[in-house]
């Protein structure tokens, strides 16, 4: 029902495995132990999923002070892996322009309310002739699609036509 209230933005979602064990784990030690060579690896293994034709890739952006906290974004290095091995161009079309607080510990509907207007298009890289595109969005991992919601629909009210996603892992439909 509430698909039909607020539909998805994105077009498809694409994983590479399960957000649980070893996946899980990965993933929690490449953010909180600051592991920036684990979210190459990530997206090497991302890499090999196949997806159709893209004008560009697009990381998930941090905000600023996110990243200083952690170092790195490891969605821009698991998106680099990615846009280097399939020739396609990696793009920062998005800004992070609020801080918002984790999503993690947050239930589906205070994670939405968290992340909405989060995001805006960085109209200053000359992307006229990519957002009408088709986008391919990347991110580590995928709970409730708050997030991955909230940057298709930045990009789409931007005037992009279809926008994929594709993040190491996805929590399990019963755990969401």
């Amino acid at each position: 029902m509430s698909c039909i209230i607020t539909p998805p933005q994105l077009d498809r979602l694409y994983f590479y495995t399960e957000y649980t064990g070893a996946a899980k784990n990965l993933i929690q030690t490449m953010k909180f132990r600051s592991l920036k060579s684990l979210s190459l690896f990530l997206g090497s293994l991302m890499a090999g999923i196949d997806f159709p034709p893209v004008d560009a890739v697009v990381p998930i952006p941090l905000s600023k002070e996110r990243l200083i906290q952690r170092g790195f974004n490891q969605s821009y290095y698991m998106a680099k892996v990615i846009s280097s091995t399939k020739g396609l161009p990696l793009e920062h079309l998005l800004l992070r322009k609020l801080n918002t607080p984790a999503q993690s510990g947050l239930n589906k509907k205070d994670r939405q309310k968290n992340i909405r207007g989060a995001f805006q298009v960085d109209r200053f890289r000359g992307i006229s002739s990519i957002v009408p595109g088709r986008i391919l969005l990347v991110d580590d991992v995928y709970t409730t699609g708050a997030t991955l919601n909230e940057a298709a629909m930045t990009l789409k009210t931007a005037g992009t036509k279809t926008v994929f996603a594709l993040v190491f892992a996805r929590t399990p439909f019963d755990q969401n």
